[in-house]
């Protein structure tokens, strides 16, 4: 079938397609510039967002920007916290895999903490020295 038979629908549908994929891949890059800084997902995780990047005015800041850019960017994406929500429900749901090292996923949907050792603690894996007790 070439491109003059085809059915007015089937041409609607390969436009909003189109749309919605252009939409899909620009929405967030729009957000990132558009939207305030984030605070409180940044905060959740016991660090502060990344400063944006200032124009370099040597050759030495000129190497460095990229990475600073991009760090920055990491910290200010557009939808970030939506799209880390994400990938943490379909890691567990899905998966069945923790999407960070310390969180142990338990039977009936129970999570527990790898922070401070507490599996070991709990396994009896780490007791008391001597001088502890």
């Amino acid at each position: 079938m070439n491109a003059s038979t085809k059915s007015p629908f089937r041409s609607w549908c390969d436009r909003a397609l189109a749309l919605a994929f252009v939409l899909f891949c620009a929405v967030p890059g729009a957000l990132t510039w558009l939207q305030p800084p984030p605070s409180g997902s940044i905060e959740r995780e016991f660090r502060r967002p990344a400063p944006e990047p200032k124009a370099p005015q040597t050759l030495a800041e000129a190497e460095a920007w990229p990475t600073a850019f991009d760090a920055w960017f990491r910290d200010h994406f557009g939808l970030r916290p939506t799209w880390i929500r994400l990938n943490n429900r379909v890691s567990i749901e899905a998966f069945g895999v923790s999407p960070t090292n310390e969180i142990v996923l338990g039977p009936d949907a129970w999570m527990f903490t790898t922070r401070d050792r507490a599996v070991d603690v709990w396994r009896g894996a780490d007791p008391f020295s001597a001088e502890e007790l």
